[in-house]
């Protein structure tokens, strides 16, 4: 066991420090923070990809909103879909049932002549269910589709006129649909005079439309880029979604398990469409970079450990036998062998280390002698000033008070007040008896005892403005220790000055209670009146007696603190926090 504790080990302990430390903070540390900082700009830098990703998405959906405002470019357009929509279209004649098929067949296809090949179609369904669709390959409709039950159709009429986005869906309403999935952008035809509807328009967009916006974006080969819809489901994904992936995105969060890695979530939205564009970082891609380095940091440190081993075990031993040896000197000297000394070799630091451990063997009983002798006068001085400073600071009672006092029996004996002089005269008595008591500590209940009486006698001087006081004090700190008559200089600086100046009844408070704070127990004691207060630094007069009072707190507590706060016309308050643990030590 005490060879844990020799120098030997502590020397091997400093020699694997110096290369442990270092060998940490290169395999470690700085791979850590590296990797940190690489992935840090790798987020930025994907984050303000996906921003151009972003800009270049809302580009291709503003174009697609842009062809659901086309009916409402042709005034012959929207007056056969009006005619359409109203009751008198079953009865109209020949030639204007033959003017609204032409403006909705022709003029319409004219208005909507695909510009980009990525268009798949577009078709107008009237309130009367008849589809006119223009596709890129011509492709018949299906006869009597139910449009009105789907939901893409009953989403666009919750629109009321504004543009919806519809997640990608089969052309099943078309007979051999050129491609097998769609997405679209839908909006309700709506009279412009009335607001009524009168039908929707609805285009179709292949989805390998998303492939070519994200198609120039390049990341690690496990890492995932994806389209969602306003239900966080995949419109377009690089690769498949797992349900784990797609739960987690629905949370705001920066990070998400699934497909047997974690990834590094950026996402945007797409504000037009209530889309997201996101982007998954896969954290094994990122712990592949670093694998070689963790590898090599691993083996440099080995190889430093193992190093400093040998160096340790072939230097130690010259190192530590004169350590020893000293060791075994200060043991005879222990034993009383004063007269042992060290033989020295050499003029290294550890002879100069044995030459003074000599020379201190040799001095050692005169030190010892000297030194323990002028300790014992320093203490006893100090204990001697210690006591004289207590008994000094100790606040006793004025003469002038006495006087006073006095005075108010000589005037209650002429009034024939004898009970009223008998009760005083036991406040006096009860008052003197503890100020003359020859201890210098007493517990707070005998101190709020003797405030008691103190007020009593106070209270006589003010009989005629009136003067009331109460002492609260919480049984449970009654019997701790307290110094004599610390709470008298401040009970008697609230009634001098602040109670006696005022032309008015004043009112005195005394109270000690516990409060706990930052799990540390406290007893606090405030005195409170509501007399003249100040505003400025109170007179000389009261200025020594508040320092008196805090001379004698730090004196018995250390760490008890003493405050007072006063304001004109409104008041003072002196407050005194004590620990609890000083108070029954």
């Amino acid at each position: 066991m005490k060879f844990a504790y020799s120098f030997r080990v502590k020397l091997s302990i400093l020699f694997l420090l110096t290369i442990i430390i270092p060998t940490l903070l290169i395999t470690i540390v700085m791979p850590y923070y590296y990797k940190q900082i690489i992935v840090r700009n790798a987020l930025t830098e994907t984050d303000s990809a996906l921003v151009s990703m972003k800009r270049n998405m809302e580009m291709y959906l503003t174009d697609l909103e842009k062809l659901t405002i086309i009916p409402y470019l042709s005034e012959d357009v929207m007056n056969a879909l009006k005619l359409k929509a109203s009751p008198s279209y079953a009865s109209s004649d020949l030639y204007t049932t033959l003017v609204s098929n032409r403006a909705l067949y022709n003029t319409l296809f004219t208005y909507m002549k695909m510009t980009r090949e990525d268009i798949v179609g577009t078709m107008i369904i009237a309130n009367d269910d008849t589809m006119y669709a223009r596709m890129v390959n011509s492709t018949e409709t299906v006869d009597q589709y139910p449009y009105t039950t789907k939901d893409w159709y009953k989403k666009t009429l919750a629109g009321d006129g504004q543009v919806v986005f519809i997640s990608p869906h089969a052309q099943d309403y078309l007979r051999n649909p050129p491609v097998t999935n769609v997405f679209s952008v839908a909006r309700l035809i709506k009279d412009p005079d009335t607001e009524a509807h009168v039908g929707v328009i609805m285009a179709d967009a292949d989805t390998n439309v998303m492939k070519k916006i994200i198609g120039d974006m390049h990341l690690n080969p496990k890492s995932i880029i994806a389209i969602l819809d306003d239900q966080n489901q995949p419109l377009y994904a690089t690769s498949p979604l797992s349900t784990e992936i797609l739960d987690g995105i629905k949370e705001d969060v920066t990070k998400v398990k699934g497909n047997n890695d974690s990834y590094f979530v950026i996402k945007k939205n797409l504000e037009l469409a209530h889309w997201n564009i996101v982007i998954f970082i896969s954290n094994s891609g990122i712990q592949a970079q670093f694998k070689w380095v963790y590898i090599l940091g691993l083996a440099f440190g080995i190889g430093g450990l193992l190093t400093t081993i040998i160096m340790f075990f072939s230097l130690s031993r010259w190192i530590i036998r004169p350590f020893k040896n000293m060791v075994a000197l200060m043991k005879r000297v222990q034993r009383g062998n004063i007269d042992a000394q060290m033989d020295v070799h050499g003029k290294d630091e550890i002879a100069q280390i044995g030459m003074a451990l000599n020379s201190m063997i040799s001095h050692l009983n005169e030190l010892i002698d000297r030194e323990y002798r002028a300790q014992l006068t320093l203490r006893n001085t100090e204990l001697n000033l210690r006591n004289a400073e207590y008994r000094s600071l100790q606040a006793q009672l004025q003469p002038h008070f006495l006087y006073n006092v006095l005075s108010g029996f000589i005037g209650l004996n002429r009034l024939g007040q004898k009970d009223l002089l008998e009760r005083y005269i036991v406040s006096l008595s009860r008052m003197l008896r503890y100020v003359l008591d020859k201890k210098d500590q007493s517990t707070l209940k005998d101190e709020f005892d003797f405030l008691v009486s103190y007020c009593n006698l106070q209270k006589m001087r003010f009989s005629r403005k009136g003067f009331d006081f109460s002492m609260e004090l919480d049984p449970a700190l009654g019997n701790l220790l307290f110094p004599k008559l610390l709470l008298q200089p401040l009970v008697e600086n609230s009634i001098l000055h602040g109670i006696e100046p005022i032309n008015r009844a004043c009112s005195l408070v005394v109270s000690a209670s516990m409060h706990i704070e930052n799990d540390i127990a406290y007893v606090v004691i405030v005195v409170k009146d509501d007399g003249a207060g100040f505003s400025k630094e109170p007179h000389s007069g009261t200025h020594v007696g508040l320092d008196n009072v805090q001379e004698r707190l730090q004196l018995v507590y250390q760490q008890a603190t003493f405050a007072i706060h006063s304001e004109q016309d409104v008041g003072t308050q002196a407050t005194l926090q004590i620990p609890l643990k000083e108070m029954t030590a």
